[in-house]
């Protein structure tokens, strides 16, 4: 295409989304910390309309190079760690995400998130807003853990109850 010499073209810049994954373990055991450490987002890119494609992504920790990457298609599913983000590139501006953390609010946490706008729910672990080209979108969990002992024991004491059945003799005192 021949633009002459007074000829402009341009084009959006694609946006990116970084999912954070925040804990605060509260009472938790160890064995918790290690059996409840992965977290599963479901992204949803342009609502009811498919965004075709597969979109890269990499996984970051606490430092600035990434620890693993991949690719999300809409309606995929991502797997991070706690204390983790991923960030998902080569978003159209302009396309509208829903990120939604599965299992939220459930198994001893409190799922909060950074919702905004008219409505926005933030103990839901919905996220939900719009590319803008050239930037960074942010949808930021945070989940608090804190189960309550008694609540969570199977006599709802805080304890448990053992039974003892002899069969075939008498107990005598």
């Amino acid at each position: 295409q021949n633009l002459g010499n007074n000829g402009k073209m341009s084009f959006e810049l694609p946006g990116d989304l970084v999912i954070t994954k925040n804990i605060d373990w509260g009472n938790a055991s160890d064995q918790t910390k290690e059996n409840q450490k992965n977290f599963t987002f479901q992204v949803n890119l342009n609502g009811d309309e498919p965004l075709d494609g597969n979109f890269a992504y990499e996984v970051y920790g606490s430092g600035e190079d990434p620890v693993s990457n991949g690719a999300i298609a809409d309606n995929g599913t991502v797997t991070i760690e706690a204390g983790k983000r991923v960030v998902i590139t080569g978003l159209p501006a302009g396309t509208t995400y829903t990120v939604t953390e599965q299992g939220a609010n459930s198994n001893g946490f409190t799922t909060t998130d950074n919702s905004v706008g008219d409505g926005a729910n933030t103990a839901d672990g919905v996220v939900d807003g719009m590319i803008v080209g050239g930037s960074q979108q942010s949808a930021t969990f945070t989940n608090t853990y804190n189960v309550d002992p008694e609540k969570s024991s199977p006599t709802g004491a805080g304890g448990i109850t053992i039974t003892k059945n002899l069969d075939g003799r008498n107990l005598n005192d």
